[in-house]
């Protein structure tokens, strides 16, 4: 795992080097959803 972001209802686990803006928009708006069990893989 390379990067964890913390700001949102339930972490972003990213195993990325470089991630669009877009698609971390995408991460961002799952995480806060309210079925999301654990975190969010990227």
């Amino acid at each position: 795992m390379k990067q964890v972001i913390t700001t949102e209802k339930q972490p972003i686990k990213l195993w990325l080097d470089d991630i669009e803006a877009g698609a971390l928009a995408q991460a961002k708006n799952l995480a806060n959803l309210p079925f999301v069990f654990k975190h969010v893989s990227q």
